[in-house]
């Protein structure tokens, strides 16, 4: 769908321009205020965007493969899983690497890896009933996240240990409620994956809607590729040379 794919790219240029600022202001280049309320809600409306088209996009998903019997659903979305969990398996081990005072222990890929398995349980509920759980889900994981355990296996659920540290951290309470609000939305605009609506066309919008679908159609390779970019173009730009 191209309103879809016009919202990841929404999501990727917001994304792009709150790195920017964490980069500045992780390398020294420039303070920024990243605890502060305008940068910490475009962190938050571009992660919420993401999560909520994925949610879309899974119920999209399963709409196409209603006919599928189970094992073949299931593998398939296993399938998906060991891809996205392979990705953020990698981007934790680099993140080991580089900066090297912390890592990205639970950042938004290995959430999407987890919520895609984790959807299958919810798919074929009632849009009213993925939204009423949503709402649940939200008010349970702002509590669990303010909840310190002692055991280090819970921190993907929302419940950190007294050490815990991510760089990236979107654990699986409450972000999930937004996998559903997403997945139920999808099934109210996009019933047997048809729109109950149509996009106006415009001309003069033409050339900025393909560039944003152009973005959102390559969402992850964007996502693993920008910030070796913006580090590296920040570096250079500040970099004297003789």
């Amino acid at each position: 769908m191209a309103e879809i794919d016009c919202l990841r790219g929404i999501a990727i240029l917001l994304m792009i321009a709150y790195h920017v600022a964490f980069d500045l202001n992780y390398l020294g280049i420039q303070a920024m205020p990243l605890d502060q309320t305008p940068l910490m809600l475009l962190q938050r409306i571009t992660v919420f965007i993401f999560v909520f088209v994925a949610g879309i996009a899974l119920s999209l998903s399963y709409s196409r493969s209603a006919a599928l019997p189970f094992y073949a659903l299931l593998k398939k979305q296993l399938k998906r899983t060991a891809f996205l969990g392979t990705v953020a398996a990698a981007i934790t081990i680099a993140t080991l690497i580089w900066p090297g005072d912390g890592f990205i222990a639970f950042g938004i890929i290995h959430f999407l890896a987890v919520a895609t398995i984790l959807s299958l349980a919810f798919k074929n509920l009632s849009p009213k009933t993925q939204f009423a759980l949503a709402a649940i889900i939200a008010v349970t994981g702002l509590a669990a996240n303010q909840t310190i355990v002692q055991t280090p296996f819970l921190f993907w659920l929302g419940l950190p240990f007294p050490s815990f540290h991510s760089l990236d951290y979107f654990p699986i309470l409450p972000w999930f409620s937004i996998i559903l609000v997403g997945m139920a939305t999808g099934t109210l605009l996009y019933p047997h994956r048809q729109p109950r609506f149509a996009l106006p066309s415009c001309a003069i919008t033409a050339a900025p809607a393909a560039f944003l679908q152009l973005l959102g159609r390559n969402s992850l390779v964007i996502y693993l590729a920008h910030q070796p970019i913006i580090i590296g173009l920040l570096l250079v730009a500040t970099t004297p040379f003789l």
